[in-house]
């Protein structure tokens, strides 16, 4: 096995390296039991379903149309935002503080036609998602639907849309078949979209993404995509100048081929509906308009990043926070229109993430280091001496490689110190990075300077050495499977 070691990598300047030092600390696991023993959260691995029909006709990944409504529609819908907003929050929160949606069936007993300004623009929205014959090869058979007011500047945090009864209750992930966006203003944050859906519940496929979307707010713009994505409202690219006091209002419809289930979707109350009735007369006439409303698909314009970090100023970079500990640095040309909708491939040092934050005292990463069986890769630092984003650009490039090899995170000295004194690291050797493979406790420590270089290079040399270990141990265990089969063929013989 390899020994518990300090390895000074290679490359990039300053001091020499590979000084040994043999740990006889405790596995870090000892050290953070009780941590662990009050941590809530469900770190299992859970069924997930959903998204669009991998039998039936393709549907892109992002779609985006303009003119999506008969404009006379658009303003019934702002008031129906209006009196939705009002009626979901003063019905209180439910589990994990979420607000309800309402289900529209499509097909069978309970289907009604449209008798208010939302239900008929979820008519004409089926029609532009769902061509010719897509609703029933992809077994659509209702819509969940709300409305979202927002402030210009709000986030909304990255999600998956999953059906929010079963993941509450049943603790696994029911995604719809599409999710779509209908912007009633034209103020606020963009919808930013990546292809990245959920495998397990934990981890996402693939680890960084390569590909998005990126929709700025725009009045009648409609755009939809693959229900399992994860997603989010970006308000620090608000489209909207300092002191508009506009507010970002869309509509929301997500495509089911199940019913999504009470309590956090359910379908309107008699009075509700009453209400609705009231405020949109006229909208159930403008269905009439549908053979002659025509929507306009609107290609998404291609932007793709440079290649390098040297190339990219720390301006053209935005930060998100895609889960509650994990930090991703995005390229964004900010000198694009603000209200149209682009499809971004980034390249190289373009996006940087795939790491979360370590916290020995609160939240999931605990859990995170010990539930997955990959080894285990920390940046360690001191927020009194580093600027972590300066730390970022050179360890995130290093570490982008073999995202689907580590489970990475960045370690402040306050929140880490147990990691640090099991790893054997003090605060002189700040900033650095160590490895621990909490299966085998096998750990290293890169010593000297810290720059990209010296990381990819430590990295490297661990990850050559591991698999000469593994490599050797398969071949012992080969040769001991084969002695006790040359026993077990003499003990037959005699």
């Amino acid at each position: 096995m390899m020994m518990n070691s300090r390895v000074g990598g290679g490359g990039g300047g300053g001091g020499g390296g590979g000084r040994v030092r043999v740990s006889a600390l405790p596995l870090l696991a000892v050290v953070v039991f009780a941590v662990l023993a009050t941590v809530a959260w469900v770190g299992d691995s859970v069924s997930v379903t959903g998204g669009p029909n991998p039998d039936a006709t393709p549907i892109p990944l992002f779609q985006a149309y303009t003119n999506a409504l008969p404009e006379d529609l658009l303003d019934m819908l702002m008031e129906d935002a209006l009196l939705y907003d009002k009626m979901a929050k003063s019905g209180g929160n439910l589990k994990f503080g979420k607000l309800p949606t309402t289900w529209y069936p499509l097909v069978g007993d309970d289907y009604r036609p449209p008798r208010f300004a939302s239900e008929v623009a979820i008519s004409f929205l089926r029609d532009l998602d769902f061509p010719g014959d897509l609703l029933h090869e992809h077994g659509v058979i209702g819509a969940e639907w709300w409305y979202q007011v927002r402030d210009r500047d709000e986030n909304i945090g990255f999600h998956f849309d999953k059906d929010e009864a079963v993941a509450s209750l049943e603790m696994r992930l029911s995604h719809p078949v599409l999710s779509t966006v209908t912007y009633l203003s034209n103020t606020g944050g963009p919808t930013l979209i990546f292809n990245q859906s959920s495998i397990d519940g934990n981890d996402n496929q693939p680890t960084i993404p390569e590909l998005g979307a990126l929709s700025f707010p725009a009045r009648n713009k409609h755009i939809n995509f693959h229900g399992n994505l994860l997603h989010g409202v970006v308000g620090s690219l608000t489209n909207a100048p300092q002191g508009v006091t506009q507010r970002r209002v869309t509509f929301l419809v997500n495509w089911w081929s199940v019913k999504a289930q009470p309590p956090n979707c359910q379908p309107l109350s008699r009075d509700q509906i009453r209400q609705f009735e009231e405020i949109s007369r006229g909208a159930v006439a403008l269905i009439d308009q549908k053979a002659f409303h025509s929507a306009h698909p609107s290609a998404l314009v291609d932007v793709t990043s440079p290649d390098e970090a040297a190339q990219i100023s720390d301006d053209e970079y935005f930060t998100v926070t895609l889960t509650p500990e994990e930090r991703t640095h995005i390229w964004w040309n900010h000198s694009l229109p603000s209200d149209g909708t682009y499809q971004i491939r980034w390249k190289g040092d373009a996006l940087l993430g795939g790491v979360s934050v370590l916290d020995l005292y609160e939240g999931p990463s605990v859990r995170r280091v010990f539930s997955t069986p990959k080894p285990k890769l920390f940046l360690f630092y001191d927020e009194n001496k580093h600027n972590l984003w300066e730390l970022e650009k050179l360890f995130l490039p290093a570490v982008k490689p073999h995202a689907d090899a580590f489970l990475m995170f960045t370690a402040e000295r306050k929140k880490t110190k147990d990691a640090m004194n099991t790893l054997g690291i003090v605060d002189g050797d700040l900033p650095t990075v160590a490895i621990h493979d909490t299966t085998d406790d096998n750990k290293a420590v890169m010593t000297g300077i810290f720059s990209r270089a010296r990381v990819e290079d430590f990295i490297a040399r661990f990850r050559k050495q591991h698999s000469s270990e593994q490599q050797q141990e398969q071949t012992q265990d080969d040769q001991e499977e084969k002695e006790e089969e040359k026993e077990e063929d003499k003990y037959q013989d005699e």
